[in-house]
């Protein structure tokens, strides 16, 4: 005999302003509220022949754009800049640093660590524009052996170094500048005259549009990257732990000469925007720039060896793992999107969520994906208008993900025709190449750096599609539909609900060490146990006051909610559902579980069989 049991589950839970936010304290420096009379040393930068660096970017063929110049410089605490002692014995460093004609200024640290106490900022002459503190929470390495990092652009072509050092930890601080970023294209501020913040092609269209409705949760994923003076794209990418490991795909080629799994892999430099993105749809419509939601610093773990060993079995991927988490930001939710790793040509096209030329983030429409013939890693794809509106992939696209229609990732952005298709109105001349997800998974060895596999199935599940993985802030508790569920609303990939891997229904009491459903046997005096596992999918624990609602139903016509679940439908007597029990959860930490058994005395089968509409008794 068979009694399949659906059941469904309600949680009910009771219970100085800058636009230039790195993680850090947000706070204000210490001199601007206590200010001091001190004359700060400047250190001058070389001028630019911005023409000579214009030229050369014309000849860019790779398809990461550079914004600015590094000087190469050996600057620090001690060689550079004054200190000053405060009256309680504190001690304040500062120090100037002028790039002349600069759009905007950032930093390259080839050493950064701070002692507890310790305050760092960074900001503009004229007081306007500040990032920091930043503190021992920033730091990567250890005193002995720190590790780099980088602050994000000042717009400015002056800015201002300051350290506010505790007495208790004098000396301790380690803050070794090794390159100046000269910012010779103009990618925000005021300016809009050259690259980046509205200034991508007159055809791109915004996330936020109409054509980016249903892409609000993957536009979570993606990022603007700085890499020393170019930026590309890339994505935050969900692996089959879920466990919220802020894995980061993007482009091999985008990486820089000497960066490689063999032989370095500290990407301690690079600056991952959030975010970044305007809040209306017209392009040509006066906003301020987005706010800077930074985080700092990668790990290369996998990746094609481009520019060394490339060949056109190699697809063009680099997986990073993110240093500073962005889920840690105050003012960051991100989603790590799901992919699809099949290689089966698509029914339907898809999108790409990309930075063209360093500007805010736009959505484009693609064609049905196709293996390019030359070269079958890699999807070949053209553009379409979409809703009066068309995008296409630009300088700085590169490493963007390529999104089928169930919303999972085929593909990573690397190569394309470079031209002015975009304001000429001609999307369909715009053909670009994406790395197949299912070519960078395999790799063409049995190296693990050199393929996907290993790192984003670290459960060895093999399967071949996962979906993408939200981070809520507030407390989120789900259950499982199928493997693929993540918990997201409305769940489109679980057409029956009653099938849910995360409930089942034993015999005996054994349901915690058998986690597999059994086919109820009904006793009028046996009762059976139903199991539920609950997961935390946010990033706070739950308080352990929420309760968990176990209701019944049987099979037919009534299963939407609340139907017969609440127990006040019958026909011919007989009750149609109800509430099985109610009961506590434990407190749940971020990314764990619970398992809540029930004991439950089914309703007899033998009273449904002659009911109306019941044509399967026992379900």
């Amino acid at each position: 005999m068979k009694n399949i049991i659906k059941i469904s589950i309600i949680i009910q839970l009771l219970f100085f302003n800058s636009i230039y936010a790195q993680i850090s304290t947000n706070e204000e420096p210490y001199t601007f509220i206590n200010p001091k009379s001190t004359n700060i040393p400047t250190i001058e930068m070389p001028p630019l022949d911005v023409a000579q660096l214009l030229k050369e970017d014309e000849n860019d063929t790779i398809g990461f754009a550079r914004f600015g110049f590094e000087h190469v410089v050996a600057l620090n605490a001690t060689n550079s800049g004054v200190w000053t002692t405060l009256e309680n014995g504190d001690r304040l460093w500062q120090l100037r640093i002028h790039c002349p004609d600069a759009h905007s200024i950032n930093l390259l640290y080839d050493g950064f660590w701070l002692p507890e106490g310790g305050k760092y900022f960074v900001y503009s002459e004229d007081k306007q524009q500040s990032i920091g503190a930043f503190t021992s929470f920033n730091n990567k390495g250890e005193s002995k052996n720190p590790k780099g990092f980088a602050t994000a652009l000042i717009y400015a072509d002056k800015i201002i170094l300051e350290y506010y050092e505790p007495s208790i930890v004098r000396g301790k601080a380690v803050i070794s500048i090794s390159g100046v970023i000269h910012g010779y294209k103009d990618i925000g501020g005021v300016f809009k005259s050259v690259h980046g913040f509205n200034t991508s092609g007159a055809c791109q269209v915004n996330i936020n549009c109409f054509s980016g409705v249903d892409w609000q949760r993957e536009k979570r994923a993606v990022a603007r990257v700085f890499n020393k003076g170019s930026y590309f794209s890339g994505f935050l990418v969900n692996n089959t732990s879920l466990d919220y490991t802020p894995y980061f795909l993007t482009a091999a080629h985008c990486l820089s000469a000497g960066e490689d799994v063999t032989l370095n892999t500290d990407l301690d430099q690079y600056i991952f925007y959030w975010n970044y993105e305007s809040p209306s749809c017209d392009p040509s419509r006066i906003l301020p720039e987005p706010t800077h939601l930074t985080t700092v610093g990668a790990t290369l773990i996998s990746n094609t060896d481009y520019y060394r060993n490339w060949s056109p079995r190699h697809t063009d991927f680099a997986l990073l793992r993110l240093k500073e988490d962005p889920k840690d930001h105050p003012n960051v939710q991100p989603y790590y999107l799901g992919w699809d790793r099949s290689g089966k040509i698509e029914q339907a096209g898809g999108v790409v969520i990309h930075h063209p030329k360093g500007d805010v983030k736009k959505i484009a429409h693609t064609t049905i994906p196709y293996s390019y013939p030359a070269e079958p890693i890699y999807w070949w794809v053209e553009y379409v208008k979409k809703n009066g509106g068309f995008g296409v992939a630009e300088v700085g696209s590169s490493g963007s993900p390529l999104i089928n229609k169930d919303h999972r990732a085929i593909g990573h952005l690397s190569e394309g025709n470079i031209g002015d298709f975009c304001n000429n109105n001609q999307p369909e001349m715009a053909e670009d190449y994406f790395g197949k997800f299912s070519s960078s998974w395999t790799g063409v060895n049995d190296d693990p750096r050199r393929r996907l596999s290993d790192w984003l199935d670290p459960k060895g599940l093999n399967i071949v599609t996962l979906n993408g993985l939200d981070c809520p802030k507030s407390l989120d508790l789900f259950i499982q539909d199928t493997p693929n569920d993540m918990g997201n609303e409305p769940n489109e990939d679980s057409p029956c609900f009653h099938e849910s891997e995360d409930i089942w229904v034993r015999n005996q009491n054994d349901g915690i060490a058998n986690q597999i459903h059994q086919n109820a046997e009904y006793s009028p005096n046996q009762p059976v146990y139903v199991y539920v596992r609950v997961r935390n999918k946010s990033m706070k624990p739950s308080t352990g006051e929420e309760k968990l609602h176990l209701h019944w139903s049987k099979a037919g016509p009534y299963w939407d909610w609340p139907g017969p679940w609440e127990g006040d439908m019958t026909v011919n007597g007989c009750l149609l559902g109800g509430l099985v029990a109610t009961q506590p959860l434990p407190v749940i930490l971020p990314g764990e579980e619970a398992i809540i058994a029930f004991e439950w005395h089914a309703p007899n089968p033998h009273e449904y069989e002659n009911v109306t509409d019941i044509r399967e008794p026992w379900h």
